[in-house]
Formats: C-alpha cells, structure tokens, sequence
C-alpha cells in the first residue's frame, strides 16, 4: 500500500523478493495497475517499489537531518543570549517581549476612602496667672496622667480608633519637651508611631494643607492631633468644618473635648466631611470657665482671621 505522499507504507523487515516468492499464487494474478508495479527479479536486484521505498528512507532522513540543524539552532540562539557576549542580542529581545502598559479605563475608579482627623488640647497646666503657674514645656500631674489615658482610649481595647499618624507643635530651638508631646508620647509608645513637629505654631494652616492634600493616601487611617486650644477651633475650620462646634472659641477649663472629624470619599473621591464630639472622660474640666489664655496671647492665641464665637456669658463679665 501506498501513503499519501507515495511512500510505500509496509513494512520493509524482509526483502521485496522473499515476500513476494511466499505470497500464493492465486494472489499474484490479479495486474497492479500502478506505475511502479512489483516486478520478480531472481537476480536479486530490486524493483521499483524497492527503489520507491529507498527513496522515501533517504527523504525521511533528510528531514530528519533537518530537525535536528533545527534544534541545535534554538539551542545556540538561547546560549547566545543567556551569555554575556549575547547580552547585546538578549537586551534587544527582551525590549520587544516587554508587556504593554495598562492604562486606566473610565471604568476603573478609585475605591472608597475613609480617613479620621481627632484634634485634642495639650496637657494641663496652671495658667500663668495661677499662684503657681506651669513652666511652658511641662505638664501638671493630672495632664501627665492624661496622656496615659490618651493610650489607653484609643486604639486596641479602647473605643476609639488607633493613630496610625500623629502630630504636635514644632518644638523651637533647644527645647526638648512640650504639652503636645507629653499627650501623645505614650500613644506613640504603645504603637511605635512617631509624633510629627514639623509644623510650629504659626504653621498651623500649612499642617491643614498638608492633610488634605495627602488624606487619599492615608485610607482607613486615624490622625490624631494635639495642639494648643485656642488655635483649635481654627484648625478644623481649616480642615473644612463649617459645624458650630467648630466657631465656637474653645474654653480655657476644658481639657476633656475632642473634635473627630470624618472624611469620606466616594469611589470618585468626592470628600464629605463629617463632625463627632469625643470626650476623654478623664478628669473632666479643670478651673473656672474663661477664655482669658486665648485673648491677645500671640503665641497660643491666634485664630488665623478665622471666626471664634465666644460664651455669651463669658463676654457679660
């Protein structure tokens, strides 16, 4: 029988004239009508078909021959390039296999974010008009206590969220301590976050600035700052808190109040801003209600020309 490209297909383990000397002789009448018909050679010499068949072997192991240059090619091509004389060559493959950037499609946005802003006094002190005024770096006792309770209410096992970044008053030169780091240093202690004194007091709207415009980087984060309080109110407004909580001057006894700002940003990061009242509840207020530190006080008492309404109580005296 013969395949397709006209190669006979039999076995060729006997020679063509054995096998057909053993075929009966009934079957050897029948006329093969192909041109390379078997033709009986008793002198051994081989037929067509024979010939045929060589002819398929010598073409079989030309292609054979063919594969295995092939092969050796593909194998010095990768040598080449994976040695440092190829490195040229491989540099140049490389270029053309780089992956195709992916570029953002109007169906690929943002995901929603959330980001907490928690402004709280500094600790106590006795003011300066006190029979025994605080040093401007240190702390009374209850205030140093706050700052243990500061630890102890936010973050695991208490009940507000845990600083993940934290912020105080620059220090000025050859000062080494202040009321906002003694609130937040055991904060920073227990969660190994450093406090941030890269703003002083009169950078206040810089420190503002700086938070909105990194808060889509900080997504589900707590910033939890301290600050002098009659800057306070100020600061939040800076931040976007139009609340009357945030107009309102901040009280000179009051060393309990927090305002947690909110920010939340939808999948197109619109922000919206919303406003708690978090309390401490530790110590509560501390001397008679005033506002006497924050009037005409340079240092601690600026409001940047932002509003500051003050009790109406307070003003009657």
């Amino acid at each position: 029988s013969y395949s397709l490209d006209g190669c006979v297909s039999a076995p060729r383990s006997r020679p063509m004239t054995q096998a057909l000397a053993d075929a009966p002789a009934a079957a050897a009448a029948p006329e093969v009508q192909h041109p390379d018909a078997y033709r009986r050679l008793d002198d051994g010499a081989p037929s067509d078909v024979e010939a045929q068949c060589s002819k398929c072997s010598c073409r079989t192991i030309w292609q054979g021959s063919w594969a295995i240059v092939f092969s050796v090619a593909i194998i010095v091509a990768v040598v080449t390039v994976a040695t440092p004389a190829g490195s040229d060559m491989g540099a140049r493959m490389q270029d053309l296999w780089q992956p195709l950037p992916i570029r953002a499609s109007s169906s690929m946005v943002a995901a929603p974010c959330g980001v907490n802003v928690i402004l709280a006094r500094h600790c106590n002190k006795q003011p300066p008009w006190a029979e025994h005024p605080t040093p401007q770096q240190l702390c009374t006792e209850t205030g140093m206590l706050r700052g243990e309770n500061m630890a102890r209410i936010f973050g695991t096992g208490g009940r507000l969220p845990q600083p993940t970044r934290l912020f105080a008053r620059k220090l000025p030169e050859g000062t080494y301590s202040s009321r906002d780091t003694y609130l937040l240093w055991p904060v920073a202690q227990r969660y190994g976050v450093q406090v941030n004194t890269s703003f002083a007091a009169e950078e206040m709207m810089g420190l503002a600035r700086s938070i909105l415009e990194e808060r889509h980087t900080m997504c589900g984060g707590t910033i939890l700052v301290s600050w002098d309080h009659c800057s306070i109110p100020a600061l939040a407004q800076a931040l976007g808190c139009r609340d009357e909580r945030c107009m309102n001057c901040w009280d000179d006894r009051d060393y309990d109040t927090m305002l947690w700002l909110r920010f939340d940003a939808d999948s197109h990061q619109s922000w919206n801003l919303s406003l708690k009242i978090a309390h401490e509840r530790f110590g509560g207020f501390d001397g008679p209600s005033s506002y006497r530190e924050c009037i005409g006080n340079p240092v601690e008492g600026s409001t940047f020309g932002l509003p500051c309404k003050r009790n109406e109580a307070w003003r009657a005296e």
